[in-house]
């Protein structure tokens, strides 16, 4: 009678492959889901980061955005830096992300329109908020 020994040593082998491809599958996914979560986590924080800005220029603030936020501007446009802590920097080679505000004329004066968007060093962008509002009106007393 042959011994059943070289058999069970192959279906040991079949199952060891089995899991070492299981295993494999397993962290390339987990790997994966990080870097989504840092991804997600990134786009979540922009979102904020942007709807402060615009809150901010929609209440009338705008000194106080540019004292907070704008660094760098010119005429139509400021640009802000963040550390990848979401620090504000005025150091462009330590940013991590770019938080641009973009002012676009309106036919009407009284009435004012930016861009808001935030985006990676690398430019990928993060969000973008259209922002308008009214001008405010100094009344002579």
């Amino acid at each position: 009678m042959k011994s059943k020994a070289p058999l069970a040593m192959m279906e040991q082998i079949v199952m060891v492959l089995v899991f070492a491809l299981a295993a494999a599958l397993c962290l390339q996914t987990f790997v994966l889901s990080g870097k989504i979560s840092k991804k997600t986590e990134a786009k979540n924080r922009a979102v904020t980061e942007a709807q402060n800005v615009a809150e901010i220029m929609k209440n009338g603030g705008f000194s106080e955005y540019l004292e907070r936020y704008a660094p760098k501007q010119t005429e139509d446009k400021s640009v802000s830096f963040f550390t990848k802590d979401w620090q504000i920097t005025g150091e462009e080679n330590q940013a991590e992300y770019i938080l641009n505000v973009v002012y676009t004329e309106t036919v009407d004066l009284s009435l004012w329109q930016a861009d808001v968007s935030l985006a990676t060093v690398s430019g990928e962008e993060l969000i973008r908020i259209p922002v308008a509002g009214q001008m405010e009106v100094m009344q002579n007393e």
